[in-house]
C-alpha cells in the first residue's frame, strides 16, 4: 500500500493528463467518427449517374428539346448582373468617377472664389499698385515728403524731360502720377489707408463697420448681429442708404448692427456667402440667415423678430409642466399676447438673450394654453408672468410694454428674491454698479456642516427683510436702489472660505468694491432684526467694517446642459431634416418599385416558355431527392442502432462494475465479521481458561514461599479500521473533483487526496470503482456548466 500511494498506481493510465483533456479526449473520436458507409454513394454509382446525366443533356440537344440547366443558368446570371449593375458600374469606373467630381470641386470652388472676390477685382484699387511704394515713401510720410519723393521721380519719367522715354517708363510715369493723385488728397489717401476704393465717395452711415481683421472679435459665437453687405458703387445700396439708418437706429436696442464692405473685406464676404449688394443678413449664435424680400422696416423687423426665436420656447398647457420643473433654479418669464406685436415679441425675444444666464423665457400660445392662463389669472393681454421660487406668488405685468418697462421689469427680477451667489451673477447682485451703492447681504453656507432646514429658515428672513427694505427703498426721498439678498455655498468655492475663515458671523454685509464686511450678530432668522440691521449700515464709519485678506475669487460652475430645451428648440430643423429623409426613402422605394415592375414585365414571356420544363425538372429533383432521402433514412436508422448498442454495452458495463463492486463489499464485510466473530471466540476462551487457572490455583495448598512470576497479561485486542463504503468513496470523489480546477486537477491528484483522507483504504482494490466514478464526476460538473 506504501509503495502504491509513493509511486504510479499499476493499471492507472494518464494519471498526470488534466481531467478535462481526458474527457475532451474521449468525446474527440466519438464527434470526429466518420459517417456510416451507407451515406456515401459509391464512386462506380456517382459515374454511372454522371454518365446518364449527360447522356439526357444530348439526348435533349439531338431532339431540340430545352436544356433547362443552362435557360435557369443565364436567367440568373442576368438578374445578379440587373440588380448588381450599379456596383459593377461604380468598380469599373470609380477612378473616372473620382477625378470627375475633382474637377468639379476644383471648378466650383474657383468659381466661388472669383464670385467673392470679383467686385473687389473690378475696382480701380485692385487694378492700382500702392502708392507708397510707387513713391517710395512710407505709410506715415507727411505731405511735403510725398510731394518731394514725387518730384524727383517726374523729373526722370517727365516727357518733356525724357522724350525718348520707353513704353515701360511711360506706364510707371502715369502710375507714379496717379499715385501722386490718391496720396494729396487726404480723403483719397485716407480711403487707401482703410483698404478702400480711393476712387469712390463712401456710404456715409453711423453703422458699426465689421472688418476682416477683427470679424472674430466682433462676430462672437453668442452674439446676435443685423448685418447689411454693401458697395460703394452700387447704386441699389445709395438707395437703401437712409431706410438702413433709420432701421439700424430702431433696432439697435435689441440686436447689434453692422456693415461690411463687399469689395475690402473678402473673408466676410465668404462667411456670408455674399456674391452681390445690397445683402440683409442676421448672425444669431454663429447661424446666418438671409433677408429675402423688400428691404421695408417692418419686413426687416419681422426678420429679426423670426431669427431670434430659438431664444425663447413656445409654450402650450402640454408642455407647461415640464418648462416650469426644468432648471428650477431659473426664475421663469413668460409672455401672453395675442397673434402680431412683433415689437413686442422681438423686445421679449432680446430680452430673452440678454438675461439668458439667470432667467428662462416662453411665449405662450393663443389657443391650447387655457389652462395656464386661468392658473396664474391672466385677463388682460399682452401680459408677463414672473414665478420665482416654488410656492411664492407670480408677479403679472400688464399695459403697455415699452423696451425702456420690459428692461426694468426683467432687470429686477432676473434672480431670485434671494440668489444664489455664483460666478454668473456675482456682478449683477454683488459687483460693480450692482443697484447702486448698497451693499448686498450674505448668508455663508457650508453644505457641509449646516442643514438645508437651516438655509430655508434663514432664506424665509431674507424674504421678509427684502420686502421690508423694497418700500423703505421706495417711500425715501430721493428714491434709493433696495438692497440685494443672497447666499452662498461655501463647500463648492473653496477660496471664499478660506477669504472669510477670520470671519465670525455667519451673515455679513458685502461691499464688493472695496473688500469689506460687516458681520451681522443677531439671529439670521429674526426678520425684524435683520431689517434693523439694514437701516443702520448707514450709520456704521468705514472703521466698523472689517477688510478681507484677498480678493473676492468664486469657482466657476458650469450650467447644466438643458437637453430638453434644445430639443424643443431644434424641433423644426429635426422635423424637416426627418420630412427630407422620408422624402429620400420614398424615392428610393418608387424608383426600386418601378424597377421591379419593368423587370418582371421583361421577365413574364420568359417564364411561360420555360414552365414546362422546370416541371420536368422538378419532378427529376423530387425523385433524386426522394432517393437520397431514402438514403440518409437508412443511415439514421444505422447510426441509431449503433448508438443504442453502445449506450447498451454502457449501461452493461456499469451495471457489471456496480455488481461487482457489490460483491467485493458483501465479501469484505463477511470477511470482517468472521474475522471479528473468531477475535471474539478467542478472546471468550482465554478469558474461561484464566478464569479456570485462578480457580485452581486457589484451591491448591500454599507451597513454600517462592516468588512466583505474575502472569503475562493477555494480549490486548486490536480495534479493527473503521470501514469505508463504496458511496462514501463517490461521494468523497465527487467533492473532490466539484472543488477543484478541471484544467490542473488530474488521477493522481484526486487518488492522493483521496488516499490521504482514508489511508486505511487499498485503493488498489477499489481501482475499477475510483475510476468510474472520478470519470462519471467530471462529465456531471461539466454537464452542469
Amino acid at each position: 500500500l506504501l509503495s502504491v500511494r509513493r509511486g504510479r498506481m499499476p493499471g492507472w493510465d494518464d494519471e498526470d493528463t488534466p481531467l478535462v483533456q481526458l474527457v475532451k479526449a474521449r468525446e474527440a473520436p466519438k464527434s470526429a467518427k466518420p459517417p456510416p458507409a451507407a451515406s456515401q454513394p459509391k464512386r462506380e454509382e456517382k459515374k454511372k449517374a454522371d454518365k446518364k446525366g449527360r447522356q439526357q443533356q444530348a439526348s435533349k440537344r439531338a431532339g431540340n428539346e430545352v436544356d433547362l440547366d443552362a435557360v435557369l443558368r443565364a436567367r440568373d446570371a442576368g438578374k445578379a448582373s440587373s440588380k448588381s449593375k450599379l456596383q459593377v458600374f461604380v468598380k469599373e469606373h470609380g477612378s473616372n468617377i473620382l477625378v470627375g467630381l475633382a474637377v468639379l470641386a476644383v471648378i466650383y470652388f474657383k468659381f466661388a472664389e472669383e464670385s467673392w472676390t470679383g467686385y473687389r477685382s473690378s475696382s480701380s484699387q485692385q487694378r492700382m499698385e500702392d502708392p507708397f511704394k510707387l513713391l517710395g515713401v512710407s505709410s506715415s510720410a507727411s505731405d511735403a515728403d510725398v510731394k518731394k519723393a514725387y518730384r524727383k521721380i517726374s523729373l526722370q519719367l517727365h516727357p518733356d524731360k525724357n522724350p525718348n522715354a520707353s513704353p515701360e517708363e511711360k506706364d510707371r510715369f502715369t502710375k507714379i502720377t496717379a499715385a501722386y493723385k490718391v496720396l494729396s488728397d487726404p480723403e483719397k489717401r485716407k480711403r487707401w489707408l482703410n483698404h478702400e476704393n480711393p476712387d469712390h465717395s463712401t456710404l456715409p452711415s453711423d453703422t458699426e463697420s465689421l472688418k476682416d481683421s477683427s470679424m472674430d472679435q466682433q462676430l462672437k459665437p453668442k452674439s446676435a448681429w443685423l448685418v447689411l453687405a454693401y458697395a460703394d458703387w452700387s447704386d441699389e445700396c445709395w438707395d437703401l442708404a437712409e431706410r438702413w439708418e433709420q432701421t439700424s437706429k430702431d433696432l439697435g436696442r435689441y440686436v447689434q448692427v453692422g456693415r461690411f464692405d463687399l469689395d475690402t473685406q473678402p473673408k466676410l464676404a465668404k462667411k456670408f456667402n455674399t456674391v452681390s449688394v445690397p445683402m440683409i443678413y442676421t448672425y444669431v449664435d454663429g447661424v446666418v440667415q438671409t433677408f429675402y424680400g423688400d428691404p421695408t422696416h417692418m419686413n426687416i423687423t419681422l426678420f429679426v423678430t423670426k431669427s431670434l426665436g430659438d431664444s425663447v420656447q413656445v409654450l402650450r398647457d402640454a408642455t407647461g409642466g415640464a418648462f416650469l420643473s426644468e432648471r428650477p433654479e431659473h426664475v421663469k418669464s413668460m409672455l401672453f399676447a395675442q397673434q402680431g406685436g412683433v415689437k413686442l415679441r422681438l423686445a421679449f425675444r432680446s430680452m430673452a438673450r440678454k438675461f439668458s444666464a439667470s432667467s428662462d423665457f416662453a411665449e405662450v400660445t393663443v389657443e391650447g394654453a387655457g389652462q395656464l392662463r386661468s392658473l396664474y389669472g391672466v385677463q388682460k393681454e399682452p401680459s408677463i408672468v414672473i414665478a420665482k421660487e416654488n410656492g411664492r406668488k407670480p408677479y403679472i405685468y400688464s399695459g403697455q410694454m415699452t423696451f425702456s418697462r420690459m428692461n426694468q421689469i426683467f432687470q429686477q427680477h432676473q434672480f431670485d428674491t434671494v440668489a444664489r451667489l455664483s460666478v454668473h451673477n456675482y456682478k449683477s447682485l454683488c459687483g460693480q454698479g450692482s443697484r447702486g451703492e448698497q451693499p448686498c447681504i450674505l448668508y455663508l453656507f457650508d453644505s457641509a456642516k449646516d442643514t438645508e432646514a437651516v438655509l430655508a429658515g434663514v432664506k424665509a428672513a431674507f424674504r421678509n427683510s427684502s420686502l421690508d427694505d423694497m418700500q423703505t427703498a421706495v417711500q425715501q426721498e430721493p428714491e434709493r436702489f433696495s438692497v440685494s439678498f443672497a447666499w452662498v455655498d461655501l463647500a463648492k468655492h473653496p477660496a471664499l472660505r478660506k477669504n472669510v475663515e477670520g470671519v465670525a458671523s455667519r451673515v455679513v454685509a458685502l461691499k464688493s468694491r472695496t473688500k469689506a464686511v460687516l458681520p451681522y450678530e443677531g439671529d439670521a432668522t429674526d426678520p425684524l432684526a435683520l431689517s434693523a440691521f439694514i437701516k443702520s449700515l448707514d450709520s456704521h464709519d468705514d472703521g466698523d467694517w472689517d477688510t478681507l485678506p484677498g480678493p473676492i475669487e468664486l469657482t466657476y460652475e458650469t450650467i447644466p446642459w438643458n437637453w430638453r430645451a434644445d430639443i424643443r428648440r431644434l424641433t423644426p430643423q429635426l422635423m424637416t431634416g426627418i420630412a427630407v429623409i422620408a422624402c429620400a426613402l420614398l424615392w428610393y422605394a418608387i424608383q426600386n418599385l418601378w424597377y421591379d415592375y419593368q423587370e418582371t414585365k421583361k421577365k413574364g414571356n420568359f417564364r411561360k416558355n420555360i414552365d414546362a420544363a422546370r416541371q420536368r425538372q422538378v419532378e427529376a429533383e423530387t425523385k433524386k431527392n426522394a432517393k437520397w432521402q431514402q438514403i440518409e433514412e437508412e443511415n439514421r436508422r444505422v447510426a441509431e442502432g449503433r448508438r443504442r448498442e453502445q449506450e447498451d454495452k454502457e449501461r452493461r458495463r456499469a451495471e457489471a462494475a456496480r455488481e461487482s463492486a457489490d460483491e467485493r463489499d458483501k465479501e469484505t464485510r463477511r470477511l470482517r465479521e468472521e474475522a471479528e466473530r473468531k477475535a471474539k471466540v478467542a478472546q471468550e476462551r482465554a478469558g474461561a481458561k484464566a478464569k479456570q487457572e485462578r480457580e485452581a490455583a486457589s484451591k491448591a495448598p500454599k507451597a513454600a514461599p517462592a516468588k512466583q512470576q505474575p502472569a503475562p497479561a493477555p494480549p490486548a485486542a486490536s480495534k479493527p479500521p473503521p470501514h469505508v463504503t463504496d458511496d462514501e468513496l463517490k461521494r468523497a470523489i465527487d467533492r473532490l473533483v466539484e472543488g477543484g480546477d478541471l484544467s490542473t486537477l488530474t488521477k493522481r491528484g484526486v487518488r492522493e487526496r483521496l488516499q490521504a483522507q482514508y489511508p486505511h483504504v487499498d485503493l488498489l482494490e477499489r481501482k475499477d470503482l475510483v475510476l468510474g466514478e472520478i470519470e462519471a464526476a467530471v462529465v456531471r460538473r461539466l454537464a452542469n456548466q
